[in-house]
Formats: C-alpha cells, structure tokens, sequence
C-alpha cells in the first residue's frame, strides 16, 4: 500500500462509513444466527466446514466492507476533467459569473456555462456544439440546454429585494351612468348637388290626350343638365299638388300616364337633384277636356 491510499484511507476513516449493503448485511445477520446456533451444542452445517466464527473474524470482516465502501465512493466522486478540445467564437461563463473566450486545453469545473456564438462552434469533452447552442458542466458531463437551442429564453437571475415593484392603486366604485335618453342614430345626408355651370336649366311640358283614359307628356330640356337625377310627375286638382310619378332616368323625356280613377285639372314636370334638390321645373299644362 503506497504512501498515497494510505493518506486517503487514514482522512477517509475520519468520516462516517456509509450504510452497508442490504444483501451484505442479510447475509451477515443469517451468519451470526448460525453462529450462535450452532455454538449452543448444534450439529456445525457443511458450508461452514465444521468451524465456528470467531466474532474478532465478523468485526474485521465488517471493517473491510466499509472500507472499501468508503473508498468507492470517494474514488467515484473524482469527476472527469472536461476540457475545450476546439472553441471559436464561444464564451465560457465561469461559476463564479466571471465571462472568458474560450479556448483550446482549458479544463471547465463543474458550473461551467459554454455558449457558442451565431458563427461559432465548439468540441467540449467530447460533444460537438454547433452555432448558438448553450450547454453547461454537469457533474463532469456536458449537458445541452435545449431551452437556448430551441430560441426559448433562458432563466435569468432571481429579482433582488432591490427590485422597484408597481404601487397599486385603489379605483373607487362610481355609480353606473344612466341614459334616459335614447341615442340618436347618426344621419347620412347625400352630398348637395352643384348648380348648372352653363345656361339655367329650362323644362318645356306638352301633353297630348291618348283616348279614352291615357295622357301623353312630352318634355324638352334646354340648358345644363349633367345635375339631374330623376324627374317627377305632378299634378294639380285644385290648390293641391301632389306627385304622381317619378322617373329614375335623366335621360327620360316622355311618360304615358292612365288618369282613369283620378280627376287631374293640370300636370306639370319637375328635374331634381341627387339630393332631391329642385333643379328646373316646368309651369302646369292643362288636361285636354
């Protein structure tokens, strides 16, 4: 035994032994049974081979055990060394938060953040890291963080006491408001129709008799009439003047109109905006008799 497990067993033995294991322990417990079984006067069982244990041979054995116990387990908790094999442009965040370049033949602790740059690329421990990626040291291992790689941010720091957080603020209830008065719906008005630019508009009526019960009207139009919209019919039976027809076309200049269940004294002919404003109109026309 070298000086140096010596030294590794003499501090290892200062610590408290791990618990032994299950199958051992059964196993040791089923002896010691035997053990005092047999030391009793009982026949001895062939695979102890006639021979009683002494308890000075189960205490050394229970040593041994934990020793070795004790010295696995250390020599498992000597992480491998993960070192930088290739590294361009890649940043290495240090445990303590310190940022350094990385580069070939460093050896990263445990802790370590490796973070690869848009054009970068590394070989750390054995594990290739293309551009953008993120991975860390773990217990002597690279570990990938797959977060950075997918484009989802990582964890940031936890907020400090520092942290400046909002005041909140009290709204006091108000009283719901109450219309007594229904909402007047908003009036769409056709844009107001442009006075002739040339000669006044001028509206001529004839109308002729087309027996037994037709009148025929005819109209002539003189001056501008790019403004008209549609023509009315009216007419007059008394001192009242009452619209009888109305004609969607600017270009109409005659209509058939039957007076069978009315009693018409004159007739007269009206040009109207798009706005229904009165353009021309013509003077009343008798009714032939």
């Amino acid at each position: 035994m070298n000086n140096d497990l010596r030294s590794r067993l003499a501090r290892w033995g200062t610590d408290e032994p791990p618990a032994p294991d299950p199958v051992f322990a059964a196993r040791l417990e089923q002896d010691l049974r035997s053990q005092a079984y047999f030391g009793s006067g009982a026949p001895t069982p062939s695979f102890h081979r006639g021979r009683r244990l002494r308890p000075s041979l189960v205490l050394a054995a229970i040593v041994i055990v934990a020793a070795a116990g004790i010295l696995a387990s250390r020599l498992g908790e000597q992480a491998v060394d993960v070192a930088v094999a290739e590294a361009t442009q890649t940043d290495l965040v240090l445990p303590d938060g310190t940022t350094v370049t990385a580069g070939a033949g460093q050896t990263l602790d445990n802790g370590t953040r490796i973070i690869v740059g848009p054009s970068g690329a590394a070989v750390v421990g054995g594990v290739v890291l293309a551009a953008n990626e993120q991975a860390e040291v773990v217990d002597g291992a690279i570990v990938v963080d797959r977060r950075a790689v997918a484009g989802e941010p990582t964890p940031g720091p936890a907020p400090t006491e520092t942290t400046q957080r909002p005041t909140p603020t009290t709204v006091e209830p108000t009283s719901p408001r109450v219309d007594t008065e229904p909402p007047v719906p908003p009036v769409t008005r056709p844009p107001a129709t442009k006075p002739p630019v040339g000669d006044p508009l001028q509206v001529a009526l004839s109308v002729a008799a087309d027996p037994p019960t037709r009148l025929v009207l005819r109209w002539k139009v003189s001056g501008d009439d790019a403004a008209i919209d549609h023509w009315e019919i009216a007419a007059s039976r008394g001192d009242t003047i009452q619209t009888i027809a109305t004609l969607r076309d600017p270009s109409a200049r005659e209509l058939v109109v039957d007076v069978t269940a009315r009693r018409v004294d004159g007739l007269r002919v009206r040009a109207r905006g798009i706005d229904g404003a009165l353009l021309a109109e013509s003077s009343t026309v008798a009714v032939p008799g």
